[in-house]
């Protein structure tokens, strides 16, 4: 598919058709279509067998789940950038809860924190994965891409805010803080290496918690659990960083997000959207031969998410 194909189909606004390949509007649109496509390539291999082949070239399926669709990873990503647009940071975290109690109907695969906050009940195995997960870095991420570095602090207030409206574990909270850190880099002329980006926002950030420091210190020795990438915000924020240093390409990074097996969607969904806005041009997204298979009917408020990133970054 081609960007004017998205244009097209309503998911991306005309006006980016006259960007450059490498602008930093084009950037922005394609981290978004990149989040969707590794959302809806990952969910085949979440939390599955991890002896499962991937097959990154085609679109899979699974029983649960209809062909091509996106999970909560997007959906939920959409109405926080929608919160986002029409909220202050006095009323983000009230206005996002209003904003996905009214969309509940219409979301998939919520997360149990996500569920534990707006009081679905669960069962007890779910009831036990409540805290420290890795929902809020899920949706909050991409708010990275609408704040220069230049604003850090405006940026580490708003996504707080949209984190722990769901979120209240401070790990998981600031997790998604360091991970918008690297959204909002990636949009800089001159960028530093993800691994700066984190050791530059644990540094600046007061009072965090032991695990943050500890994860700067074993980042280089870190290895991908055998059983998969876990619900652990940290674990999955380094996964993402992992598949990042060692992809190719966006379809590359798809590959090894699935792979690591556990969250697939997650990580594929934040990896590939990252790349893409890091390295556009290599990432090389709309030659990936499935993308016309991805359910963009069903993502109704991609353009308007656009806009909102762009018109805030362009400040």
């Amino acid at each position: 598919m081609k960007i004017q194909d998205f244009i097209g189909a309503g998911v991306l606004p005309q006006a980016i058709e006259n960007s450059g390949s490498s602008s930093t509007e084009m950037r922005i649109a394609t981290a978004l279509l990149a989040f969707a496509g590794g959302d809806a390539i990952g969910v085949e291999y979440e939390i599955q067998d991890t002896k499962k082949p991937v097959h990154i070239e085609r679109m899979g399926t699974r029983d649960d789940w209809p062909f091509g669709g996106v999970s909560d990873d997007t959906l939920l990503s959409l109405i926080t950038i929608e919160t986002f647009a029409n909220s202050t940071l006095v009323d983000a975290k009230a206005n996002f809860l209003r904003d996905l109690k009214s969309q509940v109907p219409n979301l998939r695969g919520l997360g149990p924190t996500t569920r534990f906050a707006l009081g679905i009940p669960m069962e007890p195995k779910l009831m036990a994965m409540v805290g420290n997960t890795n929902g809020g870095l899920m949706r909050t991420s991409m708010i990275g891409l609408a704040y220069p570095v230049s604003r850090a602090e405006e940026r580490r207030a708003m996504v707080f805010e949209l984190a722990t409206a769901t979120h209240h574990n401070l790990v998981a909270a600031y997790a998604a803080v360091l991970t918008s850190a690297l959204f909002s880099e990636a949009l800089e002329s001159n960028p530093r290496s993800n691994f700066e980006v984190l050791k530059a926002e644990v540094a600046a950030i007061k009072d965090l918690p032991s695990d943050f420091p500890e994860f700067i210190k074993n980042y280089d020795s870190w290895q991908p659990p055998v059983n998969g990438i876990t619900l652990d915000s940290l674990e999955t924020l380094r996964a993402v960083t992992w598949v990042i240093d060692r992809a190719k390409d966006c379809l590359d990074a798809y590959r090894l997000s699935c792979e690591l097996k556990g969250d697939t969607d997650t990580v594929a969904a934040q990896a590939g959207a990252l790349i893409c806005a890091q390295k556009i041009e290599s990432a090389d997204f709309y030659s990936i031969p499935w993308l016309k298979e991805v359910s963009w009917s069903e993502i109704k408020t991609m353009k308007t998410a656009y806009e909102t990133l762009a018109s805030s970054r362009m400040k």
